[in-house]
């Protein structure tokens, strides 16, 4: 069930408010710190000359923080209202409904980890299930009861003698190898922030 994000935005009219879908090309972000919390709302824009891609910014909320320190909650209650305030000033000025957001995590205890995962591709090329399966391998091969993993990224990629291949699929072969790396952190601090923002009705991307 999808829930606005704050009192203010339940009363919006939705024929006037549009939600923030990726498939539309709107995403919405949120940096957490210290001394501040900040949403940002972009919109992809294609340039019509060019025909390049670019995000522009239609909508930005500032709040200072309360309940953080380090950028590890300490107050949930006051956490909460710091981001509720900080996406009402972004959703107002968007004229636009938050209710997923990409969220910048900041932890004194981030660590990251090098990788290297290899599938069995039995002669068979590539493909995408390939590469989703090697960055499922390599979150798995860092979790742990105490660490979460934040991100996981392939570095580079060896499908048998080829080395430093970018992108590996289509390539035939017997064995594909993936250089990945991982940033991961303790699990609690983790854990506080996102029960945070769910508590805003917030979905984490």
């Amino acid at each position: 069930m999808n829930i606005p994000v704050s009192p203010f935005t339940a009363q919006k009219d939705a024929s006037v408010y549009r939600d923030t879908d990726y498939r539309s090309g709107v995403i919405a972000a949120l940096d957490i710190g210290t001394s501040k919390v900040s949403c940002f709302i972009a919109q992809k824009i294609i340039d019509e000359d060019s025909g390049k891609t670019a995000m522009r910014i239609i909508g930005v909320g500032h709040q200072v923080s309360r309940g953080l320190r380090g950028g590890v909650v300490v107050d949930m209650e006051a956490a909460e209202k710091s981001i509720r305030k900080a996406i009402d000033a972004a959703e107002r000025m968007a004229n636009m409904i938050v209710k997923k957001v990409v969220v910048g995590v900041t932890s004194p205890k981030l660590a990251s980890s090098s990788y290297k995962i290899s599938l069995n591709l039995n002669g068979f090329a590539v493909n995408d299930e390939h590469m989703g399966q090697a960055l499922l391998f390599a979150r798995d091969k860092c979790q742990s009861p105490e660490v979460e993993v934040l991100h996981a990224i392939p570095v580079s990629y060896t499908v048998d003698d080829s080395f430093n291949v970018d992108d590996p699929r289509g390539l035939f072969g017997e064995k594909l190898l993936v250089n990945a790396h991982a940033i991961t952190s303790p699990v609690g601090p983790v854990r506080n922030l996102l029960a945070c923002i769910e508590k805003c009705h917030l979905k984490v991307d």
